[in-house]
């Protein structure tokens, strides 16, 4: 049997030393910067622990929520979605609806597509309010949200969008704000319904 090169290479599955080694240093230095504030290495880090990727990280989701809750506080809208996951999925915090709604929103204002389509979603399906003890839900909001992804080329947003738009239930005025063309949008695509999951890294968006 050959021996195992010097090389960055797998061996018997297991990483050579020295991509090991490398791993190894590249995790030391997002947690030196997770230590010294940098929300998007809480949030690299609070994904890697969600989803038990790299050598010698076991999944913790209580942990990565934890990095999250400090990523969306410092205003990073990637840690604001990831922390409403895990609000409405209850994934190592206690779940809660409201709360969940209120990070997307957060994260919605700031742009990113894959917020304002969660929040879309949970407006168009109805959440709980704690604080009125009742489920609550709007078509109009949802509709609006749905727009301002689908503007920005986002396929489940553009899908629902045009689904929603064509029955307006409960909101008949509606008009997009944002130019949007509904009759250029096509059928197919994803499932719409598909949020419950946290942004992978924050190079995805």
């Amino acid at each position: 049997v050959a021996p195992e090169t010097t090389l960055g290479t797998r061996g018997g599955g297991h990483f050579s030393p020295p991509l090991a080694h490398l791993r190894m240093a590249e995790s030391e230095t997002l947690r030196r910067q997770a230590e010294a504030g940098d929300p998007i290495a809480r949030t690299e880090i609070g994904s890697r622990t969600s989803t038990a990727t790299g050598i010698g990280i076991e999944r913790d989701d209580a942990a990565s929520a934890e990095h999250y809750r400090v990523a969306a506080e410092a205003g990073l809208a990637l840690g604001q979605h990831n922390f409403a996951v895990m609000l409405q999925t209850g994934r190592g915090v206690e779940q809660d609806e409201l709360a969940a709604v209120e990070w997307f929103s957060k994260a919605a204002k700031q742009g990113l597509p894959c917020a304002q389509f969660a929040l879309a979603t949970l407006w168009e399906k109805g959440f709980f309010d704690a604080t009125i003890g009742r489920v609550v839900r709007s078509d109009e909001e949802a509709l609006k949200w749905y727009e301002h992804a689908a503007n920005q080329g986002h396929p489940p947003s553009q899908k629902r969008f045009k689904a929603l738009f064509a029955t307006l239930n409960f909101a008949p005025g509606y008009e997009p704000a944002g130019g949007l063309a509904v009759e250029d949008i096509p059928d197919e695509g994803p499932d719409p319904y598909d949020v419950g999951a946290e942004g992978g890294s924050v190079n995805d968006y």
